[in-house]
This record gives structure tokens, sequence and C-alpha cells, in this order.
């Protein structure tokens, strides 16, 4: 990155093409080694390109926004943000998954058709054969053990 002359992320920052077809590449490519080297283990090479994809244009539109750091300090501290926050949420996402999974199938069933995939109470039941009220008991069941065994550790 140390290519990018200061003058031209200043001048991307304000929108000069010419800057910006200088600057985009050199940001893309230091965001796509780091989002390789944090994640592909994880979520695999094309999948971490993708976030390196996201992650990039999320950077290129905060240039205007931005002024102070150097631009390698900038596209750095946002591109360790976002993996970390990605991270995060992947694990997070794991995390939950796995109590799920753990839920007795009639509560699991219910969970993942009302919180999950967003239908209606009145969906849910005509969906399962139960009852509305069947329904909302399962979905308080599942979510208050989710929440047991989200305290528990």
């Amino acid at each position: 990155m140390s290519i990018v002359d200061e003058r031209v992320y200043a001048a991307a920052a304000e929108g000069d093409p010419r800057a910006l077809g200088t600057v985009v590449p050199a940001v893309r490519a230091l965001v796509t080694r780091r989002c390789r080297a944090e994640l592909s283990a994880s979520i695999g090479l094309e999948q971490a390109d993708v976030e390196a994809q996201r992650i990039s244009r999320d950077i290129i539109s905060a240039l205007p926004r931005h002024n102070g750091a150097s631009l390698l300090a900038f596209v750095n501290r946002q591109a360790r943000h976002d993996v970390a926050r990605l991270s995060k949420r992947r694990r997070r996402s794991k995390e939950v998954g796995s109590l799920i999974d753990r839920l007795p199938d009639d509560e699991r069933e219910v969970l993942i058709l009302r919180v999950l995939s967003g239908l209606s109470v009145a969906d849910t039941a005509v969906a399962l054969g139960l009852s509305p009220a069947r329904v909302l008991l399962d979905q308080h069941r599942a979510l208050s053990r989710l929440r047991e065994q989200l305290r528990a550790g």
C-alpha cells in the first residue's frame, strides 16, 4: 500500500477518477490478503474473497468521510474491524446453531419457522399441523431454553 502517495489518497477521497484508479486496486489487494489470511480456513477461499469485495467496497465508500490517518492505517483499521466482526458473528452463529440443535424437535421446528424463516403464528400452525396456541407455547419454551443455555455458557 505504500505505493499510494497520500496526495493521491486525498484526491481519491475527493472523488478524483484517476486517483481512485490507483487507490481502489491497492485497497482491494490489502483487504483481500487480510481476508484470505484470516477467513479462508473457516469459510473457504471463495467466500473470503466475497467478504473482501464487500469490505473493500465499504472502505472505498467511506473514503470521502475519512480525514486524518494515512490510507494504510485507515484501511488496516477498517479491515481489521470488519474481519473481527465477521469472525465473531460466525462463531456466535455456530454457537446458536448448536444450541438450536439441542432443542426438542417440536420446539426446534417452531423456532426455525417462526424466528428464522419469519412465518406468522397461523402459517407455522398450518405448516406443522398444530394449533396457534401450541405454536406460541413451543416458541416460548424454545426461546426460554435458549436463554438458559446461553446464560449457562
